[in-house]
Order: structure tokens, then sequence, then C-alpha cells
């Protein structure tokens, strides 16, 4: 089964009579999907960032609390790795 936008495609690149109308309609789709990968790719990029950024307390805090604990357990085990 196809999905809807492959049937619309087909029927558009279909309707074209001429070997140059298929080819600059193909150039046209490959236009948008380049700027859609881009723009997947920008907002990707953005999304990455802005996680960083507001995970960024959480991460110092566990940071931390590692480091207090392997503290703690060196201490109690009498050595330091």
């Amino acid at each position: 089964m196809q999905s809807s936008t492959v049937v619309m495609y087909e029927a558009e690149f279909n309707t074209l009579k001429t070997d140059e109308e298929r080819v600059a309609w193909l150039e046209s789709m490959k236009k948008v999907k380049e700027t859609w990968l881009q723009h997947a790719t920008l907002y990707h990029q953005w999304e990455v960032a802005r996680n960083r950024e507001q995970n960024a307390p959480f991460v110092e805090h566990l940071t931390a609390l590692s480091a207090a604990v392997v503290s703690q357990w060196t201490a109690a085990a009498g050595r330091v790795f």
C-alpha cells in the first residue's frame, strides 16, 4: 500500500508531458528534499544544544554526587584509587 504522498507525487509526475518537464520536476523535488534535510539537521543541532543546556545542572549534580560516593567508598576501604 502506497502512502498518499507517493500517490500524489506519482500522479503529479504522470501529468508531465515532456522529458524536459519531468527533469525540471525531478530537480525541484531534489531541492525540496535537500531543504527538508537541511531543516531536519538544523533542528536536531538546536535540540541537542537545548537539551545539553537544560541538563547541565543535573549533570553537574550527578558528577558531584558520584565524586562524593567514590570518596566515601575509598575512605571506608582505607585507600585511595
